[in-house]
């Protein structure tokens, strides 16, 4: 929070230096004018570089800020998936020490170990279930932050024509990646014991 809020005070005295200068180059050129030391022709085409470079600064101070917040929600984001991941592992390990200690007190009782089996891959395919809707929702926000980062760089870099074709490749490769994400958990929330036994493993370490 308190960065956060260091790049908006950052960001809004920057834009007040901007303006301000921006005023007083109009200032002295209002005055130049006046006095007659500049043509009409050229205080109009003077006027308009100023104030394009003015709109430029500001909008490069926008962009800046933007991509700070974007890079810090980003950290943020990660630090989500590493502590939801950290929990996942925790409920697998309680659920492997769980089946360890039942099949130890089934002995060679083979129908009860079977028993066992079948309840274990039935609890891991719950914990794989729970947690899909929530890696979904970490997935898809740090695609889009991503791609507004990529679309901020393109403007930055390219300029608003190309940047404006990059930011639409952009867009359309960050809503693919969205439907690839929103397909592999619908796989998983439908999946069953006997569908997904053969593949639970390979989804719970992933």
């Amino acid at each position: 929070f308190g960065k956060a809020r260091e790049g908006n005070v950052s960001k809004e005295a920057r834009i007040e230096s901007s303006n301000t200068d921006f005023e007083l180059e109009m200032a002295d050129l209002e005055k130049m004018h006046e006095m007659k030391l500049i043509s009409e022709e050229e205080f109009l085409a003077r006027k308009d570089e100023l104030t394009q470079k003015h709109a430029e600064e500001i909008a490069e101070i926008e962009m800046e800020s933007w991509k700070g917040s974007l890079e810090v929600a980003n950290q943020v984001l990660d630090q989500m998936s590493s502590a939801v991941s950290s929990a996942r592992e925790a409920e697998y390990a309680s659920l492997d020490a769980w089946k360890e200690k039942e099949l130890a007190a089934a002995g060679d009782n083979a129908e009860k170990r079977e028993q066992i089996e079948a309840e274990y891959e039935a609890k891991k395919l719950d914990i794989q279930k729970k947690y899909a809707d929530i890696d979904l929702g970490i997935q898809i926000a740090k695609a889009v932050a991503a791609g507004a980062l990529a679309v901020i760089q393109a403007w930055s870099q390219l300029g608003p024509i190309a940047g404006g074709v990059m930011a639409a490749v952009v867009a359309a490769t960050t809503a693919a990646q969205i439907a690839t994400m929103v397909a592999q958990r619908n796989a998983i929330k439908n999946s069953s014991v006997s569908s997904s036994s053969s593949t639970s493993t390979s989804t719970a370490s992933a």
